[in-house]
């Protein structure tokens, strides 16, 4: 989307504005020494983007909603936005927060089919914190508060759909970002109000792609957490792709 000419959004991905530094000073929020590992990672972009006024209001300015609105004044005439994944865990006083900014925003999810984004959640958290993935580690995590609200899709996305109502909710499937990039494009163009624009070497490349192994039967542990979450989503969204996940619980 960044690569989109209608379309600007901040030059750092996941401002974390509503989740995390909302009332405080940015960089004392991100640097101090209580701050996971990810978000120290960002402090080398940070000196060397010093120049750059943005940067430097980004990094010195107390978050508050004149701070977050600010953010995107250099994308004034163009339809503006940002990705930041840990607001689809946002509570309800969190949500309506947001919705006071603005309550015209228009929402991009995108659902993963819960097993896989599980167990992207914990190899990202292996590597972060350099542990070996054993069984034990791996069972730890999945207790942690913050995989069981990520892994909650359901629940997240009525939340939001409870305060800004499901017309302005986007949803799409990872599987279409995999299978029919163009497609899931198009479909996110058409909600917000833009024309298609592709860039081509952009359609198939990784992020931050993970290959590290984990321990036999650890997918099929991850899948029997999932099989209610997998069950919702399929009421939810009724679609071949939510049923392509139930037939994969099922084996």
């Amino acid at each position: 989307l960044i690569s989109h000419p209608e379309i600007w959004m901040p030059p750092i991905k996941e401002l974390h504005y509503f989740d995390f530094i909302k009332g405080s000073r940015y960089f004392n929020k991100y640097f101090s020494n209580d701050t996971n590992l990810f978000n120290k990672g960002r402090l080398p972009l940070l000196k060397k983007k010093w120049s750059d006024s943005w940067y430097r209001y980004h990094i010195l300015g107390f978050a508050d909603d004149e701070w977050y609105c600010k953010q995107f004044l250099p994308g004034i005439s163009k339809v503006c936005g940002e990705i930041t994944p840990a607001y689809a865990t946002l509570n309800h006083e969190q949500i309506l927060n947001v919705q006071k900014i603005n309550p015209n925003f228009k929402i991009l999810l995108i659902i993963r089919n819960p097993v896989d984004r599980a167990l992207s959640q914990i190899k990202m958290w292996l590597k972060l914190e350099k542990k070996t993935p054993s069984a034990e580690v791996i069972l730890e995590m999945m207790e942690r508060d913050g995989f069981k609200k990520h892994s909650s899709i359901s629940r997240n996305y009525l939340n939001w759909a409870r305060v800004f109502g499901e017309e302005k909710i986007w949803v799409g499937f990872y599987d279409d970002l995999m299978s029919k990039p163009q497609y899931l494009l198009k479909g996110i163009h058409d909600f917000l109000g833009v024309n298609h624009y592709v860039e081509e070497s952009l359609l198939h490349k990784k992020i931050n792609e993970s290959k590290l192994p984990l321990p036999t039967g650890v997918r099929n542990l991850v899948k029997q957490k999932m099989l209610a979450e997998i069950a919702n989503l399929d009421t939810l969204f009724d679609n071949e792709i939510t049923k392509s996940w139930d037939s994969v619980k099922k084996k």
